[in-house]
């Protein structure tokens, strides 16, 4: 992600590519800094995704200050790996504040 002076939204889709259903057990962004926030809505905590099934998850990153932000996100479920980690990475030029 790259942001200028403004907020940067981005997805990333979560797929059960398994031939079983799976069960999300939570969404989460690791060490997440308060400008980076995941958007209620797409994959959610105890939702069911069947075989070939999908759901999005969503973030906003709204840097406050020039810099970096290196993070990941974190979606546990029932299926046979247990979680996904997803990397999350992005440049400020500069801040919203």
């Amino acid at each position: 992600m790259i942001a200028g002076s403004g907020k940067v939204v981005r997805s990333a889709v979560m797929v059960n590519d398994s031939p079983s259903p799976i069960t999300l057990y939570s969404i989460d962004v690791i060490e997440a800094d308060k400008s980076l926030q995941r958007l209620d809505q797409g994959c959610a905590a105890d939702m069911e995704l069947k075989p070939d099934e999908s759901c999005p998850v969503t973030l906003v990153w709204t840097p406050t200050d020039a810099g970096f932000i290196s993070t990941a996100l974190s979606i546990r479920h029932s299926g046979p790996s247990g979680f996904a980690v997803i990397p999350v990475r992005g440049v400020a030029k500069a801040g919203t504040g």
